[in-house]
């Protein structure tokens, strides 16, 4: 009788832990997921507008240059090297002294170009009876070439230091350029009035497709266009007898600035 009662306590006691065990088991495997949360949010933020309206607004203004650069020079020549150079240089300091007698401050000059060239015969043909060496090119001398670029930021005396130059010696002129000392502030101006173009299309478009103006995506500034292009024009001169100054002429200078915007287009909530 013992031996059955300690039989049955022990298969009790096995099936005790059994269904402990299953239901444990069994709870693991009911155990919700960890609960992911989306924010839409935020990763709508990272993606791009539904709706987009790109515009170009283009401004432009008229100005008046108010510096002058003036580029010019002296070409010399001398049998041998060294005495072109020297004569270039007994040249070049009258120049630059007429200049600055002229109220040009010696920062405004500035050397832009010097060189110096052997300069050659011209050979005979060759043919019967002609000597040989007669027919082989030989150098003859050397000619020494120094040109300054000047800076006028007085319009009015342009002439009269063109002329100055020409008295003092000078023989090379490459032409003049003229320019607007302070552009970013036109150019600030410019971007401005730009942008406020290309607003304003971008409302016109919003409003026609039935939407409202949203915040600006993205802006791309094209680069200024400035006409006409400053490139000055070479020429040669000769010295001249003293005479009136030559009337210049600067003209305005027309700057063309455009912008492209990316607006963003917000639909009416349904």
């Amino acid at each position: 009788m013992r031996k059955d009662l300690l039989a049955l306590g022990l298969v009790a006691a096995v099936a005790g832990c059994s269904a402990r065990a299953e239901s444990e088991r069994r709870g693991a495997e009911a155990e919700p997921a960890e609960d992911i949360r989306i924010d839409r949010e935020a990763i709508q933020s990272l993606l791009p507008p539904q709706h987009l309206a790109s515009v170009i607004g283009t401004a432009r203004a008229s100005v008046e240059p108010d510096v002058a650069e003036i580029s010019l020079g002296v070409t010399s020549s001398g049998a041998t090297a060294p005495e072109a150079v020297r004569s270039n240089n007994q040249d070049m300091t009258k120049l630059i002294d007429a200049l600055k007698a002229r109220g040009v401050a010696a920062r405004d000059i500035q050397t832009s170009q010097f060189s110096i060239m052997p300069r050659y015969n011209r050979p005979a043909e060759a043919r019967p009876g002609v000597p040989e060496e007669l027919t082989v090119s030989k150098v003859v001398g050397y000619d020494v070439a120094n040109t300054v670029r000047v800076t006028s930021r007085d319009r009015g005396k342009i002439g009269d230091l063109i002329d100055a130059a020409l008295q003092a010696g000078s023989n090379q002129m490459y032409g003049i350029t003229f320019r607007l000392a302070d552009r970013e502030t036109v150019l600030a101006g410019l971007r401005a009035r730009a942008f406020d173009a290309a607003k304003a299309k971008a409302e016109t478009y919003a409003k026609r497709a039935g939407m409202t103006l949203g915040p600006v995506y993205q802006i791309t500034e094209s680069d200024p266009s400035w006409t006409p292009d400053p490139s000055p024009m070479a020429a040669n001169v000769m010295p001249a007898p003293a005479a009136a100054a030559p009337p210049v002429g600067a003209g305005d200078e027309e700057v063309t600035l455009s912008v492209t915007v990316v607006f963003e287009l917000i639909a009416p909530k349904r």
